[in-house]
């Protein structure tokens, strides 16, 4: 496994939506590397529910 564990460490609700909330964390490892993936990944997702909904 990649990552050992994240932990979480401001949490707050969203102020521009309240069904969101915001949240910073710190991860076992640094996913620096990762960041390009991830970010492909999560527009993906992005695209893929907009479509569903």
């Amino acid at each position: 496994m990649y990552l050992q564990d994240i932990r979480i460490t401001y949490m707050e609700p969203c102020p521009a939506d309240p069904e969101k909330i915001r949240l910073k964390a710190r991860f076992s490892r640094d996913i620096r590397e990762l960041m390009p993936y991830l970010k492909r990944l999560f527009s993906m997702l992005f695209i893929i529910l907009r479509v569903i909904h």
